[in-house]
């Protein structure tokens, strides 16, 4: 009878009761063995895992507010490995992709997606490798150095996490309004950081004075890790506020994300987002119906008496007057031309291309490897990052050659066309918004990319491959729902009423 009993426990324990068991014995060895300190550490990242097991969205929104939000890249735990180490969030990644091999091995109804995009992306993150081995034994680049830009480029492998283990309708709304907390977060944070100054630190990235062309302001710019999240949420706040004309104009509580995340951009300085968002709007504008071209224009109309009413209502502030003017002055020097040009942070970027041009037409095929310097010191102050180029575009062609720049464009390019040829078939109201944003906001990180390279910076990167999962997931729950309706219509003709499914207990 106990034997009997015994193979009942066994036989039922699901993968959710085996993983309590694991974790349970793990922590009670782990108690006995380190301080109280380490031992709770544990615990959360215990639970963050379990969690992370059960509901995959947690974990890629952990991933999320590790590296694009305004945590410290620094104060994140590391784990020795020997001729490296390994962060927190990489520990993570690795453990989904272990949920994601889970389930693929033990549930056979689990299918892998097959999108255009895996092909691509899996071929470029190879080759990344590839030359990440070059630039280390052949140019004898630093282990550290080239190591940590592969890790940044091997977070695009975030995007088979999404596209896999996201893909149910919960699951893709949880994530979509995380990534507007974190945002919403990062934004409030920015703006308490504008108004105390830069006596106390409260955000990681670039917190330095503003100016423009020769000169400076006393309000700060502000560059976190989450500013690309800022960015792609902004476009696509607008997308959800635009096109869904069944919500009031004024109720809308998009119109309150995009004031909050439009101060967070505007906070930045930063003219390439500007120029992106100019950009994406008037295509947006220019695809949109009748209403939906209402909506923006009323959109436009808020925003431009909200900043008048600011200006007026802090008219004696002397910080709010210099914060206005300084933006003022910074938007503006768009349409100066020559002057704009003539800059230095715009001469810095010609000098830079001019070496990255130089060692490209040395090594056009497979590049100088990830991480190699291809300048030297020229510059004035802390010039070390000697293998920086604010091109992105050319910082891909210089490092991977016309190998890894035709196999990431493939990919990227390819899932741009993927969203334009399948948005309009989407039946879901909010997802198709969803893409419609998604697919805007890279279409304005193209440009962007000639002066800021977004394709390989590591917070970036999080982002994109975020939004390209959460793309794939959308249109590929969207095709099997319309499959299903099809089957049922198809039903419905054969035999004059509608298949009706019951399930039935296996005794």
């Amino acid at each position: 009878m106990r034997g009997l009993l015994l193979d009942n426990i066994i036989t039922n324990l699901s993968f959710k009761g085996v993983l309590c068991i694991v974790l349970g014995l793990m922590l009670g060895i782990l108690t006995l063995l380190l301080s109280p300190l380490y031992t709770v550490v544990i615990i959360l990242g215990v639970f963050a895992l379990y969690m992370s097991a059960i509901k995959p969205e947690i974990g890629v929104l952990i991933i999320l507010v590790l590296i694009s939000s305004i945590v410290f890249e620094d104060d994140l735990p590391l784990m020795p490995i020997g001729i490296g180490s390994l962060h927190l969030s990489d520990l993570l990644m690795m453990f989904l992709f272990m949920v994601l091999f889970y389930r693929v091995m033990t549930d056979s109804s689990f299918t892998v997606s097959r999108s255009p995009l895996n092909v691509p992306l899996t071929l470029f993150v190879m080759f990344a490798l590839f030359s990440t081995y070059i630039s280390i034994s052949l140019y004898g680049v630093n282990f550290n150095q080239a190591f940590s830009l592969f890790r940044a480029v091997s977070y695009y492998l975030v995007y088979y996490l999404v596209a896999n283990l996201i893909r149910e309708k919960s699951q893709i709304l949880f994530l979509v309004k995380g990534m507007f907390i974190v945002a919403t977060i990062v934004t409030v944070v920015m703006i308490i950081q504008a108004i105390i100054g830069d006596a106390i630190i409260l955000i990681p990235g670039r917190v330095e004075k503003s100016g423009t062309f020769d000169e400076e302001f006393e309000t700060l710019r502000l560059l976190p890790p989450g500013q690309t999240l800022l960015y792609v949420l902004f476009i696509v706040a607008i997308c959800i506020y635009s096109l869904n004309i069944r919500e009031k104009l004024l109720t809308s509580k998009y119109i309150y994300l995009i004031s909050i995340l439009g101060a967070g951009v505007i906070l930045t300085y930063n003219r390439t987002y500007w120029v992106a968002i100019i950009l994406t709007y008037s295509i947006l504008f220019i695809m949109s119906n009748k209403e939906s071209k209402k909506r923006l224009l009323v959109l436009l109309g808020i925003l431009i008496i909200l900043t008048c009413a600011i200006r007026i209502m802090y008219a004696d502030n002397t910080q709010m007057q210099e914060a206005i003017r300084s933006i003022t002055m910074r938007f503006t020097s768009l349409f100066t031309g020559g002057e704009l040009h003539k800059s230095s942070s715009v001469e810095a970027r010609y000098i830079e291309n001019e070496y990255a041009l130089k060692q490209v037409a040395n090594h056009p095929i497979i590049g100088i490897g990830l991480g190699n310097d291809y300048r030297p010191q020229v510059f004035y102050g802390d010039d070390e990052f000697t293998y920086y180029v604010h091109n992105g575009f050319m910082w891909i062609l210089l490092d991977t050659g016309i190998i890894g720049f035709l196999l990431f464009f493939w990919f990227y390019i390819g899932f741009i066309i993927r969203c334009i040829r399948k948005w309009k078939f989407i039946s879901d109201d909010y997802l198709r918004y969803l893409v419609v944003g998604f697919m805007l906001s890279c279409i304005g990180i193209i440009p962007m990319t000639l002066y800021n390279p977004i394709f390989m910076q590591w917070f970036s990167i999080v982002v994109i491959a975020i939004i390209t999962g959460l793309t794939d997931s959308i249109i590929n729950t969207s095709a099997i729902e319309k499959f299903k309706d099809e089957y049922n219509s198809q039903n419905v003709k054969l035999t004059g009423k509608p298949e009706t499914r019951t399930t039935q207990a296996v005794l």
